[in-house]
């Protein structure tokens, strides 16, 4: 039960993506994980909102292809990168 209660703590539920509140614990771990190893880390923030007219007032709901974009970066991930969704508040 705390396993199920955890993840869905953990991932947003429109895009399935990590929450904001797991990147930032993630990243300070990340960083040092590449300065131990000398390896260089990226961090890529994507705008996939491209069409503000089309999408309902409130982004939590849903609406055709909502949480599509999640998904398709979520499918071109290795097991150790971190998706995670930032922000998802309305700019209306």
């Amino acid at each position: 039960m705390f396993g199920l209660v955890k993840s869905l703590a953990e991932k947003d539920s429109l895009t399935l993506l990590y929450t904001t509140v797991v990147s930032t614990r993630s990243s300070p771990i990340e960083l040092e994980r590449a300065n131990r190893y000398a390896r260089p880390m990226a961090v890529i923030i994507l705008d996939l909102d491209t069409s503000r007219d089309q999408r309902p007032v409130r982004p939590h709901d849903g609406g055709p292809g909502a949480g599509a974009g999640g998904g398709r970066i979520g499918g071109h991930l290795r097991k150790t990168d971190i998706a995670a969704r930032y922000g998802g508040t309305s700019s209306r």
